[in-house]
């Protein structure tokens, strides 16, 4: 994923929580990394382990600079010193913010890093990554047993293990692992933070990586339609995923499983520009990318090749927030339907009178799975020459002329 200095920044909560303030320092950062040039065929700068190197009177003094100034976080690099002073840190002081510049600036710029080696060259940075990203995960976990209820502390570890997955992904080993830590991410995610979105698109991601290790392929599709399954977040909508579960579908000749998914992707990211004629709005960039996928081709962007980070923040939003993201979820949907009577309408050359079932439109949808209201809203297809409607008052599309 492209990182931004406004991405992973939530859009509306009256009373932002630092949480998300530091994600947002946070990607600052990151950006800043993602931009440096690659030496061609060197390795990233950690080289030297994660043993404890930075003596106590080193990270007091680090973690004082950042206190008083956290756009210092700007200076921190990925070598051994900087994440021993980090450990340092987070072992001190498990409840701070340490976790967040570990995973976003030290294992954000390795991972970056290494993906712009050649693949039989990248195993030792996520080993190293593993091996200070677990460090810090059992510091947490120590940290945490003295309130383990605590959502800061449970966000902390999240955070902490979304980043351990991605590196197990990465170096291809310990699928078993990464499939517990993404599972369990999706089934304590819910629709009450700004970050629900992200986990979905993110997680089904990785879980649908873990399925082609494994030579899974028809899984990895099923994760690859999960993945869309979401309202989108500030960032997915703003700055788009990652496609690095798309690119390696490609490779195994899944083409038709990945248009599918960008015109899923499309429900929610960009500013779509009208298409000639009937039928629905995309980004200009999606529409390039189909056409190099059926040139027989693979996107070269960074999006498809390097996958984005998560940052695991549970913080609620006000109800506003909650019930918006509902309805934008059902929005999505109630397009996917729209979308789905248009190709049955051009294949089948059905007059505009005429009325489609579910069972008839069932094969257009990602994966095959029929959308449902996230309120519990019934949907009617209706004629093709009206929008499908959702039951639910305000779960409706955009008055329109088709």
């Amino acid at each position: 994923m492209r990182i931004h200095p406004q991405n992973m920044s939530p859009v509306s909560c009256a009373g932002t929580c630092r949480a998300a303030i530091r994600a947002g320092i946070l990607a600052q950062a990151v950006a800043m990394i993602l931009m440096m040039p690659a030496v061609a065929g060197q390795a990233p700068s950690a080289a030297s382990g994660v043993g404890n190197t930075a003596s106590d009177a080193e990270v007091t003094a680090f973690m004082k600079s950042l206190k008083e100034n956290p756009n210092a976080a700007y200076g921190i690099s990925p070598s051994a010193k900087q994440v021993s002073l980090l450990l340092g840190a987070i072992q001190r002081e498990p409840g701070g913010p340490w976790i967040y510049y570990l995973t976003g600036i030290c294992f954000g710029s390795e991972h970056s890093q290494a993906q712009k080696l050649p693949p039989d060259q990248r195993a030792p940075a996520y080993a190293r990554a593993i091996e200070y990203l677990g460090a810090a995960k059992e510091a947490l976990a120590k940290g945490a047993q003295s309130d383990p209820q605590n959502r800061e502390w449970k966000d902390k570890l999240g955070t902490a293990d979304a980043a351990l997955a991605l590196a197990y992904v990465e170096s291809g080993t310990r699928n078993k692992e990464a499939r517990a830590i993404a599972e369990g991410l999706l089934v304590s995610n819910t629709v009450t933070n700004w970050n629900y979105g992200n986990l979905i698109y993110n997680m089904h991601s990785l879980l649908g990586r873990i399925d082609l290790h494994e030579d899974n392929v028809a899984g990895a599709k099923r994760h690859l339609a999960a993945s869309a399954n979401t309202p989108g977040s500030p960032q997915l909508n703003s700055f788009g995923p990652d496609f690095v579960l798309a690119a390696e579908l490609l490779r195994k000749g899944e083409r038709d499983a990945v248009l599918a998914h960008l015109d899923s992707v499309a429900m929610f990211w960009g500013r779509p520009k009208p298409k000639p004629g009937p039928g629905r709005a995309e980004p200009d960039k999606i529409k390039e990318w189909k056409q190099i996928i059926s040139a027989g081709q693979i996107p070269e962007e960074h999006q498809w090749r390097v996958a984005g980070l998560s940052s695991v923040d549970s913080t609620p939003v006000d109800a506003n927030a909650v019930q918006s993201a509902r309805r934008q979820m059902c929005i999505n949907q109630l397009q996917m339907i729209e979308v789905a009577k248009d190709q049955w309408k051009l294949e089948n050359r059905k007059p505009e009178d005429a009325t489609p079932a579910f069972a008839d439109l069932v094969r257009y949808f990602p994966g095959g799975n029929i959308p449902k209201c996230p309120e519990g809203g019934t949907y009617v297809i209706g004629q093709l020459s009206q929008k499908p409607l959702c039951s639910v008052a305000g779960h409706e599309l955009p008055k329109v002329r088709r």
